[in-house]
């Protein structure tokens, strides 16, 4: 019997032939956002800016596929989890400490502009940003980190067989630190 290193966490990036080959020779580049602007050229994701990953080969196979029907392949990302901080959504601590910090969001002038911002964009975008806002500015007091390496949640990735359900389809990480990437490599059926 093979032992398993629990401290390592395989996940499954979805992409193009091309942005594989790039990641493959050059590894991941992370896109941040300035605080200061609210106006940004690319918008996070819902869990905030980073690399997107499903814990599961299934979704995240069906999801590239849909997503990017003819020109797509999968990456294996082995993430070392030792020591690793990770909000995550999840845990019930952490699903609380953001419920909570989401009201107190709304509250602040920032909700405002990025409403604006976001008139014509999606919820996810704006759960991003109210993510990107937590980690920068109160993860320290609220999570226990100065520094969030990953987000880690259940989602419900848009499907053409989800018939509009709410149930979340996989976990996905938002990886924010590319140093505990312990290897990429192109993901192989057996």
């Amino acid at each position: 019997m093979e032992l398993v290193d629990i401290t390592v966490k395989e996940l499954y990036h979805g992409t193009t032939k091309k942005a594989s080959t790039y990641i493959l020779t050059e590894g991941f580049k992370l896109p941040t956002w300035n605080f200061n602007n609210v106006s940004f050229k690319k918008k996070p994701g819902t869990l905030g800016y980073g690399i997107y990953a499903f814990s599961q080969i299934y979704i995240c196979k069906k999801y590239i596929c849909e997503k990017i029907p003819n020109d797509n392949v999968v990456v294996l990302i082995k993430l070392n989890l030792d020591n690793l901080n990770i909000f995550d959504l999840t845990n019930e601590e952490h699903n609380e400490i953001y419920q909570k910090f989401r009201e107190t969001f709304r509250e602040l002038p920032i909700f405002k502009n990025l409403s604006q911002e976001l008139r014509n964009g999606n919820q996810s975008e704006l759960e991003g940003f109210m993510l990107e806002y937590l980690i920068r500015y109160y993860s320290e007091t609220l999570l226990g980190f100065k520094k969030c390496d990953c987000v880690k949640s259940w989602t419900v990735s848009v499907l053409s067989d989800t018939m509009n359900s709410n149930i979340p389809n996989g976990i996905e990480y938002c990886i924010r630190n590319v140093e505990p990437i312990k290897e990429v490599v192109l993901w192989k059926e057996d």
